[in-house]
């Protein structure tokens, strides 16, 4: 244990300094790592066939394992850096109170137990004999003794404790480091590597090679199963299963590691698909990028920043149409989403998702077919589900934005007896949720009566979204065109006018009730009021960006809002 002049003698504060040292070169490793990776991502361009294939998993996998081992070393700086804090707290404490007992005259033992000075402490006192003047001496001298012992007790009620706690933290902070270093230095030397695994993982690999994992169905506790896996167990069941990074409640550094892999693999082979996992790359530059799903059936998912520490997190789900060869134009809407969320007040460690995680309607016709809202809602549903069970810290705010059949998949992931993890829902141009009310969705965490004031939507007044929303008034509206082609062309607002004149008399389409119309019970927002042919894709464009008078469309201003969990200031 360290002694009292042991602790006046650190200085803890200079572990703050060591911690950032160690910060900035571990930083330039992870650049110098990540540079590697796009060079190999490069060279995968001009290179193809099972050569490349295997060079590109070589890269990735030095990669990986370089990755390991940066981050245990972020582990090592999170104790230097705790040991910093606290140890400085405690050590100021000591100095502190220390400094008082000497000023006191006290006598402060090694271990913080204070001794105060002896002013007047007899054996005995005989005051019969003394005299009025006598007697008011050793009055004072006794209440100077007591005041001494009680100055002695206060100074000693907070210098043990402080001592206790810099003993404290000081052990903690030791095995905290400790076990931070032994990881490094087992990565480094490698003394378990995947063809050395112990006896009684076999059972674990046999499942994986079964097709399965523990818990892979439950992401809470496959997060926890994974957590207390040696990366050396982890690359194996990779190498087994190559799309592992698949399994929601991974930690989104794991799934980026292993889907990047899988991504050089897939890009190597070429095929039909390589356009779009190519597409995926040029999206995945920069270091605030995390791949957080990837498969063979051209699905994908891209985060910008990393949900797992993010304090605010919104999933964006894409509607007809979506195919990774055109991810780029979502990756911008989500980027701009983020953009204007920090705007509204958002931490900059925002994270935005750009979900491919389903198979959208190729085809517009293809979007009044309820099966692939059906088929993509689970997938929807567990992959919230993991970003809760991978979370560190307080929980995070979460909002899922959809556009167009997006809306409608959200709709079925919180409907049908499904229920969807998150804090608030956006629903954009939305052709219906397949249900009738906002309360009749359900929302992780959400009280069942408070759903309703959770769920929000917005369509442009041209939005074509109108003829899917509206039956019954489309009908009208369609009858006005066949009758007036001339005018329809010439002035197509006016066209849309027949259509919006009655759809609030008419708000049930084939998805339900329309969530932008009050009948459906939830919120709304507004949002630009743009031309038939552009309205449906505008809601995150923004006039002269870039420019001093740049100025987003009042949807896209919203959905920042929104993300910011700043509801009073969306209108």
């Amino acid at each position: 244990m360290a002694t009292v002049a042991e602790i006046i003698a650190t200085n803890p504060g200079a572990l703050a300094a060591i911690a950032q040292s160690l910060t900035d070169k571990n930083r330039n490793v992870s650049k110098a790592m990540d540079q590697m990776r796009r060079d190999v991502d490069t060279a995968m361009d001009l290179w193809r066939g099972d050569a490349a294939a295997k060079a590109s998993a070589k890269g990735m996998a030095t990669h990986l394992k370089g990755s390991h081992i940066t981050t245990a070393i972020d582990s090592q700086i999170e104790a230097i850096d705790l040991a910093s804090r606290t140890l400085t707290s405690a050590h100021d404490t000591v100095v502190d109170w220390n400094k008082q007992a000497g000023t006191a005259g006290c006598a402060v033992a090694p271990d913080g137990h204070v001794t105060p000075p002896t002013i007047f402490r007899p054996t005995a006192l005989d005051t019969s004999k003394m005299s009025p003047t006598e007697l008011n001496i050793v009055s004072a001298l006794l209440l100077a003794q007591a005041s001494a012992d009680e100055k002695a007790r206060t100074i000693e009620s907070h210098l043990l404790p402080a001592v206790r706690d810099f003993n404290d933290s000081d052990t903690a902070a030791a095995a905290a480091l400790n076990k931070a270093t032994d990881t490094v230095a087992d990565l480094v030397h490698d003394p378990k590597s995947a063809d050395n695994l112990p006896p009684d993982f076999q059972p674990i690999l046999d499942m994986a090679r079964g097709g399965h994992l523990p818990y892979q169905d439950d992401p809470r506790k496959f997060h926890e199963w994974w957590s207390g896996l040696t990366p050396a167990e982890k690359d194996k069941l990779a190498e087994i299963n190559p799309q592992i990074g698949n399994i929601d409640g991974m930690p989104a550094v794991d799934r980026d590691h292993y889907n990047r892999l899988l991504l050089a693999d897939l890009r190597a082979k070429g095929g039909p698909g390589k356009a779009g996992y190519d597409a995926v790359a040029g999206q995945l530059d920069g270091k605030d990028r995390f791949l957080l799903h990837l498969d063979d059936k051209g699905r994908a998912a891209i985060a910008i920043n990393n949900p797992d520490t993010a304090a605010n997190i919104s999933t964006f789900v894409p509607g007809t149409g979506s195919k990774l060869e055109g991810i780029a134009g979502d990756m911008g809407r989500c980027e701009r989403m983020l953009t204007q969320a920090k705007r509204a007040g958002a931490p900059d460690n925002t994270s935005v998702v750009c979900w491919y995680g389903y198979n959208a309607p190729p085809e517009i016709p293809d979007a009044r077919d309820a099966a692939y809202a059906k088929a993509g809602a689970p997938a929807l549903d567990s992959f919230q589900n993991g970003l809760r069970a991978s979370h560190d810290g307080a929980p995070s705010y979460n909002t899922v934005v959809g556009h167009s059949y997006g809306t409608t998949l959200i709709g079925w992931a919180a409907s049908k007896g499904n229920s969807l993890d998150a804090d608030n829902v956006a629903l954009v141009a939305s052709p219906g949720t397949t249900v009738y009310r906002a309360s009749d969705l359900n929302l992780t965490g959400v009280p069942h009566d408070q759903v309703a004031q959770h769920v929000w939507a917005t369509t442009s007044r041209f939005d074509p979204i109108h003829l899917e929303a509206h039956e019954r008034g489309t009908l009208k509206g369609l009858a006005w065109v066949a009758q007036n082609p001339v005018a329809a062309v010439v002035a197509p607002p006016v066209a849309a006018s027949e259509v919006i004149d009655d759809y609030k008399k008419n708000p049930v389409g084939h998805y339900g009730t329309d969530p932008a119309n009050a009948a459906y019970g939830g919120r709304t927002f507004t949002s630009d009021t743009v031309s038939p042919d552009k309205a449906h894709s505008a809601y995150w464009d923004i006039d002269n960006e870039g420019k001093p008078d740049e100025r987003p469309n009042e949807a896209l201003r919203n959905l920042g809002y929104l993300i910011a969990n700043k509801p009073d200031q969306v209108h």
